[in-house]
């Protein structure tokens, strides 16, 4: 299960970097499976 901010979902569904915009970087849980199937 992926835990995310609404404004990083916002960001993200309207096309932000996952890592430059959205901050995925910071969370502890790897999300590559999870961005790679969007």
């Amino acid at each position: 299960m992926v835990h995310m901010n609404i404004a990083q979902f916002t960001a993200l569904a309207l096309g932000g970097d996952p890592l430059r915009v959205c901050g995925f970087q910071t969370h502890s849980v790897d999300l590559t499976d999870f961005l790679e199937n969007l």
